[in-house]
């Protein structure tokens, strides 16, 4: 599917420099703009994974009856994706979803800035308002999936700072050279989230070359609160 190691669940992982920022408003996908959504995803996240947001947003929406292969072997639910707007300009996308069974769990999915908005922290701007109007909806809990890659430092430094605890896991793929960890946070003031680790439902991606995210587990690392953001 053409998909990156980096982008397997539609996170675009960035450094997130910071200055001020304008209010930035979410609009849902519909069939109006998913063409001019699907063009500003594929300038940032590259041409190899055009039809990967393709299948996702028109699934979202439901121009897409049957399911993506890759999404329905993770048995992918609750799609909902949008363009970031800052006034005229288009800053990015981003969106979340769930898995069969565990709706009030949801993902970020396909989260990025456009390179010309990079740099305003609006990567974490994309982030919260995904997030915030997954909890409007009900969402208990809020996760995002990344890697140990030095790359993301930052982005990792960045969900600690918005009150994400850090779970690090090991890979299973072959030839993986780093560890999965996966960022929680409650999506509600009165309900503490649940570690993936205590999670019973599986992510089986045995026929795809990426790692697993619910086998060899180790032990959740909660200690890093709030580090500064370089």
């Amino acid at each position: 599917m053409g998909m990156s190691r980096d982008n397997f669940f539609g996170v675009k992982l960035m450094n997130f420099n910071a200055s001020a920022q304008n209010e930035i408003v979410l609009e849902p996908l519909d069939a109006n703009n998913i063409a001019a959504a699907l063009e500003l995803a594929v300038e940032i996240f590259g041409e190899p994974d055009r039809a990967a947001i393709q299948q996702a947003y028109e699934k979202s929406i439901g121009l897409r009856a049957e399911e993506p292969r890759f999404s329905s072997a993770l048995q992918v639910i609750n799609r909902h994706y949008f363009i970031a707007r800052d006034g005229d300009h288009c800053l990015g996308v981003t969106g979340y979803y769930s898995f069969e069974g565990r709706a009030e769990d949801v993902w970020l999915g396909w989260m990025g800035v456009h390179p010309s908005a990079r740099g305003r922290k609006r990567g974490e701007a994309l982030t919260e308002e995904a997030f915030r109007v997954a909890a409007d909806k009900g969402a208990q809990t809020l996760r995002i999936w990344t890697t140990t890659e030095t790359e993301y430092d930052n982005a990792q430094k960045l969900y600690l700072k918005l009150g994400f605890k850090r779970e690090q896991y090991a890979a299973n793929s072959v030839g993986a050279q780093s560890m999965i960890l996966i960022f929680s946070k409650s999506a509600q003031n009165h309900f503490t989230h649940r570690p993936w680790l205590e999670n019973s439902y599986s992510i089986d991606c045995e026929n795809y070359t990426i790692p697993h995210l619910n086998k060899s587990l180790v032990a959740p690392d909660f200690s890093a609160q709030n580090p500064s953001v370089s």
